[in-house]
């Protein structure tokens, strides 16, 4: 992504255990390297709770709201890191994101459900999610999930607009127009042949 702001690239980030919490909002990354700066020191302080699905909400209703940056008729991205099974219906709250526009990726390492995040992905396909068993390998999936980023519009077909139900009324016919005045004349023609003889 070369370009990070309100018109192009943009990027939110939440952190979540047992609660969710914005760390960056959409409508505030504009620098590429603060982001990844802001990727790279997100603390994990809170206590152990995987509520998953209370995080896709979270980011559904508040990350991805027009009053914290999302541009309208832009495709929305999410990605979830998952170290552990979810402790709450995350399926179903990834139902509801994704019928609302909403594009799902996931990531799981460790110790997470790899069934699980599947049914949560865009399409429920296993080509949307990324796995490692270390945490350390982690920078070893940046690549994969860089690719898919940048083709997950393809994977997803955008709803096309239907025919016009509003009948327009139809237009009256104006007045004529005042009378133009006359062109002016235009240079002699050439000289016709001359006419047959008479009898």
């Amino acid at each position: 992504f070369a370009d990070f702001g309100p018109d192009s690239t943009q990027v939110g980030l939440s952190m979540y255990s047992y609660r969710a919490q914005p760390w960056l909002l959409l409508g505030r990354s504009s620098n590429k390297e603060a982001v990844l700066q802001m990727i790279r020191t997100i603390p994990y302080n809170e206590p152990s709770g995987n509520a998953i699905g209370a995080a896709v909400k979270f980011a559904k209703d508040y990350m991805f709201d027009v009053s914290v940056g999302r541009r309208q008729n832009v495709p929305a991205i999410m990605v979830i890191f998952a170290d552990g099974p979810s402790r709450d219906d995350a399926i179903a709250i990834s139902r509801e994101a994704k019928t609302s526009g909403i594009n799902i990726l996931a990531v799981g390492i460790e110790e997470a459900d790899r069934e699980q995040l599947r049914r949560m992905v865009t399409n429920e396909n296993h080509r949307n999610v990324l796995f490692t068993t270390d945490v350390t390998d982690l920078h070893t999936l940046e690549d994969d999930l860089a690719d898919m980023l940048c083709t997950i519009e393809d994977v997803v077909p955008r709803p096309t607009p239907g025919p016009c139900t509003v009948q327009c009324p139809k237009g009256e016919k104006g007045e004529k127009g005042e009378e133009g005045q006359r062109g002016r004349l235009g240079d002699l023609g050439q000289k016709g042949e001359p006419g047959l003889n008479g009898i």
